[in-house]
């Protein structure tokens, strides 16, 4: 009844497919491999709907933890 969750930073989405092998959660640092450049603060949450509704959701909504918009183009730029 455990959640399992992977922190995919080192292993990078290219080289291992945690939800393939079973785990509930995935978090990635999208400062590390998507910025590239240390300018911005960012981090994704991937599982389920239904994980992301109720327990990161709520979470976000009451600590503002969401990214702004100039920090979400610097990161589609070094996408």
């Amino acid at each position: 009844g455990a959640t399992v969750i992977v922190d995919n930073v080192f292993a990078t989405p290219v080289f291992s497919r945690a939800v393939e092998l079973g785990s509930d959660v995935v978090i990635y640092s999208a400062t590390k491999h998507i910025d590239g450049g240390g300018r911005a603060l960012a981090g994704v949450i991937c599982g389920s709907r239904d994980y992301i509704r109720k327990t990161v959701e709520p979470y976000v909504k009451h600590t503002g933890g969401a990214i702004s918009p100039f920090h979400s183009w610097i990161m589609l730029n070094g996408l």
